[in-house]
C-alpha cells in the first residue's frame, strides 16, 4: 500500500519511512531522535539511523531498545552524533547506504551494438538467457543483485550483447516501504564491463516503468563507487539528509556472531557491496533480507 497520495517522489519516501516508523511505534512519530523498536527486526543485533528533516529515527529489534534508550531525545541526532553516542554503547560502525529517487526523466543513452529489450520471466526463451546470464556473473554480484533464478523481478530491461547474450541486466519489485516505487536492482556482466551498460539498462528500465506510472528508489552502500556512479548517471537524486548509518551492537541477548551476511541496513542498501551490481531489497525493514 502506497505511504501517500503525493506523486513527487522526495516526499512520498519520506513520508513512506516516516509512516513505517510511526506504525512500529504505535504513535505519531515526534520531532527528535526517536528509537523504534521494530518486529521486524528481531534477531538482528544492528541498530540503524535515519537522519530526517526534523528528525532522527533509530531502529533496532526489541532486545535491543533497552540499550539505546538514551538516544531517545527531543533534538535531532545528526548521523555522526549517533555513530558517536553509539560508540560509548559499544557499537561499532558497520556501514552507511545512500538511499535515491528518481525525481526527473532520466538520463538515457544509446548504447553501441548493444540492443534494450524487457524479459518476461515466464518465457521460457527468456529464463535460458537469464539463467545463461545468472551461470556467468560472480556469486557475490548476484547475491547483492538478489539475482535468483527461482525468485525473479517482474519487470526485468536487459542489453542484449551482438553474440545474442545477455550483458546487462536491471529489474525492480516493490519497495516495501511504498510499493509504489520500484527498488531497482543492476548488475553487468564480467565481460562487458567499464563500458557504462549499468547506466544504460537502468536508465532505460527507469523510462519504461515510469511511463507506466511507476516510481523510482535506489539504494547502495557509500563505498559502492560503481553503483554510485550509476545513480548519478541515470539522474537519481539522493533523499535529502537520508543516509542511512548502521552500528552492530552487543546483545544482552546475543553474541557478536549474526548473521551470515551481517548485513548493517534492512531493504535496500548493500554493504561492502561489488561494484557492478546493487539492490536494496524490500522484503524486510531496516535489515531484512538486505538493509
Amino acid at each position: 500500500m502506497a505511504a501517500s497520495a503525493s506523486t513527487d517522489p522526495v516526499r512520498r519516501f519520506l513520508d513512506a519511512v516516516s509512516t513505517k516508523a510511526s506504525g512500529d511505534l504505535g504513535r505519531a512519530l515526534p520531532t527528535g531522535t526517536t528509537v523504534v523498536a521494530s518486529a521486524d527486526r528481531e534477531g538482528s543485533t544492528s541498530a540503524v539511523a535515519y537522519p530526517l528533516a526534523d528528525r532522527t529515527i533509530i531502529w533496532c529489534a526489541p532486545a535491543l531498545a533497552p540499550q539505546l534508550e538514551s538516544l531517545d531525545r527531543p533534538d535531532v541526532l545528526t548521523a555522526d552524533q549517533f555513530l558517536a553516542v553509539a560508540a560509548g554503547l559499544g557499537g561499532t560502525f558497520v556501514g552507511m547506504g545512500r538511499c535515491r529517487v528518481l525525481n526527473t526523466e532520466p538520463k538515457t543513452t544509446s548504447p553501441s551494438g548493444y540492443d534494450l529489450i524487457a524479459l518476461d520471466r515466464d518465457n521460457e526463451a527468456d529464463r535460458r538467457l537469464l539463467a545463461a546470464f545468472v551461470a556467468a556473473c560472480p556469486k557475490v554480484d548476484l547475491e547483492e543483485a538478489e539475482l535468483d533464478m527461482d525468485e525473479l523481478d517482474s519487470a526485468i530491461v536487459v542489453a542484449i550483447a551482438p553474440d545474442g547474450s545477455i550483458a546487462s541486466y536491471a529489474s525492480g519489485r516493490d519497495w516495501w516501504m511504498d510499493a509504489d516505487f520500484d527498488d531497482v536492482a543492476v548488475i553487468t556482466h564480467p565481460d562487458h564491463r567499464g563500458r557504462r551498460l549499468g547506466a544504460v539498462v537502468v536508465a532505460e528500465f527507469a523510462k519504461q516503468r515510469m511511463s507506466a506510472g511507476r516510481l523510482m528508489f535506489y539504494n547502495c552502500d557509500v563505498a559502492n563507487l560503481g553503483s554510485n556512479r550509476v545513480a548519478e548517471t541515470v539522474g537519481f537524486e539522493l533523499v535529502a539528509n537520508c543516509r542511512r548509518r548502521a552500528i552492530r551492537m552487543i546483545s544482552r541477548a546475543w553474541s557478536w556472531r549474526t548473521s551470515a551476511r551481517g548485513q548493517t541496513i534492512s531493504r535496500g542498501s548493500s554493504t561492502g557491496s561489488s561494484q557492478h551490481s546493487i539492490r536494496s531489497r524490500r522484503r524486510a525493514p531496516p535489515a531484512g533480507r538486505r538493509r
